[in-house]
Parts: structure tokens; sequence; C-alpha cells
């Protein structure tokens, strides 16, 4: 139930559609006499569709969210991980069902990320963990398309655990802490996007693990003034990360999942 009402939950927080939803308010409030209340509705709507597709305001909101976990400094890391979690969010399993095969998607630099490390530290156990995101279907997963990609590339010598079945944050870090609780859990590394990380520490150490932050695929560009963009079509993409997070965090904490 709790993934079902995230999924419907995630269409009304993404900001175009909000927008729309005002604009179709507006669009009701003419036809029921109420021109004056639409008009300054319609007019709200046009300001923050600008500000928000032609200015940077997307960039810096995402940024302070991105820097909450910083990345180690590899000259500071001298550690050697037990093991290396990474998290779905990588493949776009609607390809993988029609074609077969993995199609990485723009979280792959968690993919990346993995291969680096575990080829530094070929004694750390590598895991994934992530299932189908879809509510219905869809029956690939990303484990499976993270073993296809792992087999065809040859790509490292550690030991390899794949969890398929989480369909969320929450369920990665309870399904992974399952898998490996004969093993000792101190001194494991998280891969996954910086824009991820708070909720993805957060859900770890809820469900019994502390692991230290590796972020991956920071998505905030530069601030750049006067902070004016032409591409609104990726401006209201970090929007969507961003409040799709935002939301996740607070429904997390009240769930008590992180």
């Amino acid at each position: 139930m709790f993934f079902i009402a995230s999924k419907i939950l995630g269409v009304f927080v993404q900001p175009l559609n909000l927008l729309f939803l005002f604009l179709g308010l507006a669009g009701i409030l003419l036809f029921f006499g109420k021109p004056k209340i639409a008009r300054k509705t319609f007019i709200l709507v046009c300001a923050l569709f600008l500000l928000c597709g032609y200015t940077q305001i997307a960039d810096l909101a995402l940024s302070i969210l991105e820097r909450q976990t910083d990345l180690p400094a590899t000259n500071q890391f001298n550690e050697k991980p037990l093991g290396i979690i990474v998290l779905g969010g990588t493949a776009t399993s609607d390809k993988q069902v029609r074609t077969g095969w993995y199609h990485l998607n723009s979280s792959a630099e968690r993919i990346t990320e993995a291969i680096i490390l575990a080829k530094k530290y070929p004694s750390a156990l590598l895991v994934f963990t992530g299932g189908s995101g879809h509510i219905v279907g869809r029956k690939n997963d990303e484990a499976l398309a993270f073993r296809i990609l792992f087999e065809q590339m040859g790509a490292v010598q550690n030991e390899v655990l794949l969890e398929a079945q989480a369909k969320n944050t929450w369920q990665n870090a309870v399904n992974t802490l399952a898998m490996i609780k004969n093993r000792e859990i101190a001194n494991w590394l998280l891969v996954t996007s910086a824009f991820h990380m708070p909720r993805a520490i957060g859900s770890f150490a809820k469900a019994g693990l502390d692991v230290i932050a590796w972020p991956t695929d920071y998505r905030a560009e530069v601030l750049k003034f006067p902070w004016l963009t032409a591409n609104s079509t990726e401006q209201f993409s970090k929007l969507n990360i961003l409040f799709h997070e935002l939301a996740g965090i607070i429904v997390y904490k009240l769930s008590g999942r992180m």
C-alpha cells in the first residue's frame, strides 16, 4: 500500500503537473463567473512557469540537497570497505522488457562508479539492490540488467549479490540488511545519486546499517550570473527530482523509515 501511495503521490508533486492543475483551476473559476480570481491565478501560473523554467532556481535548490552528503576525499579514505552497496534506478525497465537488454538511464554513473570502486577494492562484497519500480507488470528487474551488464563487461572479480525484490529505498535498505546479516556490518560504502543520498542514508541507518555515503551523478549546474537559462525542459526535470526527493524525505520521516 505504501508503495502504491508513493507512486500516486509522485504524479501530483511534479511541478509542471501542479502548474497545469492551477491552470485548469483558472479555467474553472472563469467558467463559474470568477474572472478576477481566474486572472490572478493565470498570472501566477505564468510567473511560476517563467521563474522555474528560465532561471537557475532549480539548480540552486537541487545543489543544496546534493550538498547534504559529501564524497569522501580519496586521499582521506584509506580504509578497505567490506562491501559496496549500489542502489537501483540506473536502468530503464520499459525498454528492457521490450528488447531483453539493459538500457542505462541518466543515473548510470551509479554503475560506472561501482565498477571503479569494485576494481579498487576487489575483496569487497558488491551488492546491487533494485527490482521493478512499476505497480503492475514489468517482470524484468534492474538486478537482471545489472547481471547482464557485468557478465558482458567481465568487469569485476568481486563476490556479487543481487537483490531483485526492492521497489523503493526503504526496501533497498531492509532487503540488503537481510542478505548480509551474517556478515560484519561495518565500513560499507553506499553508492547512489547525490540528490537521493540523504534519504538513502537515513533509510539504511533506520534499518540498522550505518554506511559511508558515496554520491554520484550530481545534477545541479554551477550558478552563472544573471542565473538565467534557455533550457526550460532541463530545469523542470531538475525540479521534478527535487520535489520527488523532498516529498520522499517528508513521507519517510513521518512513517519512521528514516
